[in-house]
């Protein structure tokens, strides 16, 4: 019984003695500010505007041809901006975005949808 109980007692000690090596976590990449085109204080801003769609919307209530369709021009905007903030030794991020959708003719079905995202590296 007495050998039984040394041999769980080095065979324990053995598996503590032997475990896996440590190593240390790696350090997510920090964003790569250098493009940015406002810096306010701790706050960097890389601000754009983007003209994704001009046209004329041939069918803009989805009807058939025999309901003689309405159209009108259409024009898509989106502005947005990426933004960087530094926190101790790690960053804040985001990005905020607002699509505009815009008619000539039909201005109340014009519309807008925002997007933001928020992160933390």
């Amino acid at each position: 019984m007495k050998l039984c109980s040394t041999r769980a007692a080095v065979l324990a000690l053995l598996v503590c003695a032997t475990g896996a090596p440590a190593h240390a976590q790696l350090l997510p990449p920090t964003p790569d500010v250098t493009g940015s085109r406002v810096r306010l204080g701790p706050l960097w801003m890389n601000p754009s505007v983007s003209l994704t769609n001009v046209g004329v919307d041939t069918n803009l209530f989805n009807e058939s041809e025999a309901e003689n369709p309405r159209r009108d021009v259409a024009v898509a905007l989106v502005p947005q901006s990426d933004l960087w903030m530094r926190a101790g030794r790690t960053w804040l991020t985001g990005n905020v975005r607002q699509d505009m959708l815009w008619f000539r003719e039909y201005s109340d079905e014009g519309s807008t949808n925002g997007a933001y995202r928020a992160g933390w590296v």
